[in-house]
């Protein structure tokens, strides 16, 4: 839901959204500092209130009826998250070196750990497929309008994971496309543009933290670790894609009790994975 404040009432709401963190975390700013961050949060809220950006982030969390709530509540979002963030962002927003070169090394490393867990690159092929990847994704941050109202890392993530996906889906010949993504392309209702919008990098869903991709790349770690592809391949179709035993037998050419000790081998060692390292668990 698209909506245009007048500019007014956009000040109001940066002011009041500013001066209210700036006094619950007790920042002492100069009156010129102030000026300018409330000029950027304006400008912040009205690009994602035209947008309809905000109404991504706050249909979660406040019901629409209570409109002038869920609107002041985006304001302080946005607020927090750039006095929070700004230093990181606007060094790369200013084409700074030292930042960029920081979140390159940053992302060959998802990157590479990504595409060897799931598509089992080594070698030269991966080392290009990351650079590709990582250019890809260092454009797309460069050219795309960071609304502060997620964690920047976790919106990063978001990019480069959208792009692995639409790069390995679009191709129509790659040497690397697992069995996992041809079955997920060949049985989306729909065919291969059906799930247009989930591949959006644009405007990540704000309600996935850094925490939740953390989480998936713990998930994916540990099935690299089960001992035979099979058991992974098994593991990852019935937890991730969601596909029952009997599609997952005809896809591999196995009976479904053979799929069955599969799961059952591969969760008894995910569970062996997991006792033998308790700090896994701890957060």
């Amino acid at each position: 839901m698209p909506i245009q404040l007048p500019p007014e009432q956009l000040a109001c709401l940066s002011r009041q959204s500013l001066e209210t963190y700036w006094k619950d975390h007790a920042l002492q700013l100069s009156s010129s500092q102030r000026s300018q961050h409330v000029a950027i949060v304006q400008e912040l809220l009205e690009h994602n209130f035209a947008k309809g950006r905000w109404q991504q982030v706050m249909r979660k969390e406040f019901p629409f009826r209570d409109l002038d709530a869920a609107i002041q509540a985006y304001a302080n979002r946005v607020a927090a998250g750039y006095e929070e963030q700004h230093t990181r962002v606007e060094p790369l927003q200013q084409g700074e070196a030292k930042a960029w070169t920081t979140l390159r090394c940053w992302l060959e490393k998802c990157a590479r750990s990504r595409l060897q867990r799931q598509f089992y690159l080594e070698g030269e092929n991966l080392q290009y497929e990351v650079e590709e990847l990582v250019q890809d994704t260092c454009e797309a941050i460069l050219t795309t309008y960071f609304p502060y109202d997620v964690i920047f890392e976790a919106w990063v993530s978001c990019i480069l994971h959208n792009l692995i996906r639409r790069h390995y889906r679009a191709a129509k010949v790659r040497h690397c496309i697992t069995f996992a993504d041809m079955m997920a392309e060949t049985l989306s209702p729909g065919g291969p543009n059906a799930e247009e919008q989930e591949w959006e990098w644009e405007f990540p869903d704000p309600s996935q933290p850094l925490e939740s991709w953390e989480l998936h790349n713990l998930f994916e770690d540990l099935l690299a670790q089960l001992p035979t592809e099979e058991q992974r391949q098994v593991t990852r179709l019935t937890y991730i894609l969601g596909w029952d035993a009997e599609a997952i037998a005809t896809q591999m050419g196995k009976t479904r009790q053979a799929v069955y000790n599969l799961r059952n081998r591969g969760l008894t060692n995910l569970q062996c994975l997991l006792s033998a390292s308790p700090e896994l668990l701890d957060n």
